[in-house]
């Protein structure tokens, strides 16, 4: 047993009290969740023991919030990380009764984090995968998707099974930081976003973004809060998004407290997405209240310092 954590009884704790576990009759539901260095919870697990991914409750908490399709960032791809990933693939057909499989980005080599989706496809359909540099702030300087060293977004064409919603997914992992260089790189790809849905989905403009935007602030050459950030945010997608409310108010914690880096956005015209999402694991069981820095839950030590953000689609085509 971890101090100030739970044991047996996470898997439902990390749901969160106001978090269904059931699909409501019709939907499909997706998720965002940055699984920090999965599997090895840190660049080196050396230097940090005991934070190595805990696939059993990962799978379990995805079983009990009852998710389609995850939207995933900070995947790692080299050959262990490739056999913790196979292993939480069998643990979820296990539990699911269906058949879990993986997309990641291409570009990269294996030890760099990762974008990329994991999806029942007993549920979901994903096809025409594929990178795109413009959602990493540096592209614009030499093209290549995963130039200095950072994500590309990642694509996928999502369909029901059942015949119903489809849309376009993508999943970010922006530049993390506070210095301008990371803002303004976060600022480029945001501006981006818009150009994506207007050049490419002219056809189908059911689209959704999904993952961390990391939208922490500014600390130079001024300082620009990550409340003013969100608004910056929302202006660099213009009106052809909408960056969901989350509740609770949190999706990730950091020395003890709640902040929002992770959004879900869709466009403005989508009809089948809920115009709210939910967090769930952690921030949801704790209500985005402070916690103890140095006592913090085990989910948060073995699993993330992120949460899932869940967002549920009617299960049919309004288009």
């Amino acid at each position: 047993m971890i101090a100030g954590g739970c044991v047996l009884l996470c898997a439902a704790a990390f749901v969160g009290p106001q978090a269904s576990t059931a699909h409501v009759a019709d939907t499909v539901r997706v998720a965002t969740w940055n699984v920090r260095w999965f599997p090895k919870g840190c660049p080196d697990p050396s230097t940090c023991p005991g934070r190595q991914t805990d696939v059993d409750l990962l799978a379990t908490t995805i079983k009990e919030l009852d998710l389609d399709l995850v939207a995933v960032q900070e995947i790692l791809s080299d050959e262990p990380s490739g056999a913790a990933m196979s292993s939480l693939l069998t643990k979820l057909d296990s539990l699911s009764g269906g058949r879990w499989l993986v997309d990641l980005q291409e570009c990269g080599p294996p030890e760099a984090q990762r974008v990329g989706f994991i999806w029942n496809s007993a549920r979901i359909e994903l096809s025409g995968f594929a990178d795109v540099g413009q959602l990493n702030g540096e592209w614009e300087k030499t093209g290549e998707a995963c130039a200095e060293n950072l994500r590309p977004g990642r694509y996928a064409y999502a369909r029901s099974k059942a015949g119903g919603v489809d849309f376009h997914a993508y999943t970010v992992h922006f530049d993390s930081g506070r210095r301008d260089k990371d803002y303004q790189n976060r600022r480029d790809a945001s501006r981006r976003i818009p150009a994506l849905l207007r050049a490419q989905h002219s056809d189908d403009v059911d689209v959704v973004f999904l993952g961390d935007f990391n939208t922490m602030g500014r600390s130079e050459p001024s300082e620009i809060t990550a409340l003013e950030e969100y608004v910056i945010f929302d202006g660099d997608i213009t009106g052809d998004y909408l960056r969901l409310p989350t509740m609770p108010a949190c999706t990730e914690y950091y020395r003890g407290r709640g902040g929002i880096l992770d959004h879900v956005l869709v466009s403005a015209t989508m009809r089948e997405a809920s115009r709210a999402a939910r967090t769930g694991g952690y921030c949801a069981a704790y209500d985005c209240s402070d916690l103890d820095p140095d006592n913090m839950p085990v989910e948060y030590l073995t699993v993330s310092d992120h949460c899932p953000v869940i967002l549920d689609l009617i299960d049919v085509d309004l288009d």
